[in-house]
């Protein structure tokens, strides 16, 4: 009797030792996806200290939308990459604390990998290029649902202000 009582005490104990480890690596790795999961659209460009909410006549909200899904899926708009103005499928993942890494769809095409940092509660894309002085940044921001970008939307280039340029001549 006492060797049956040992015993089924024991299988308790392991039972609830399990159950209760299997549920905290379950909810840190919930937890940990639903901070990227979510719909995500760019809210503004900052480069340097200057900070535009558009761009070249267009709402950065069309320049990136990304939707991160469960399974390390997604979907990828921007009114730069895409002619049909329809999300495409990519692949997403942790590569390091706080970073992802965007793969697939219009960004095989160009060859590229789009490295987004999670801080204060936004997604951020370094836009930089390593000779430029000045750091550009997009920020995407999670939303319900995302800004429609117009159909007929173009791309307009103002030459009414003043242009900054230094040239240097070779003597």
């Amino acid at each position: 009797m006492k060797k049956i009582i040992s015993l089924s005490a024991a299988l308790v104990l392991c039972a609830s030792l399990a159950s209760g480890c299997g549920k905290d690596k379950k909810d840190s790795s919930e937890k940990k996806a639903s901070k990227y999961e979510g719909k995500w659209q760019c809210s503004e460009i900052v480069s340097g200290d200057k900070t535009e909410t558009s761009v070249f006549g267009v709402d950065a909200s069309a320049l990136f939308q990304i939707e991160l899904k469960e399974y390390n899926k997604g979907t990828f708009l921007s009114f730069l990459f895409s002619e049909e103005n329809k999300p495409e499928d990519i692949e997403w993942e942790e590569k390091e604390d706080n970073k992802i890494t965007l793969t697939g769809g219009p960004l095989a095409d160009i060859n590229e990998e789009f490295v987004l940092e999670y801080k204060d509660d936004k997604l951020v894309l370094d836009m930089s290029d390593e000779e430029d002085e000045e750091k550009s940044y997009a920020n995407l921001v999670k939303v319900d649902e995302f800004t429609a970008i117009p159909d007929d939307a173009e791309m307009s280039l103002d030459f009414s202000g003043e242009a900054n340029a230094d040239f240097e001549l070779d003597e």
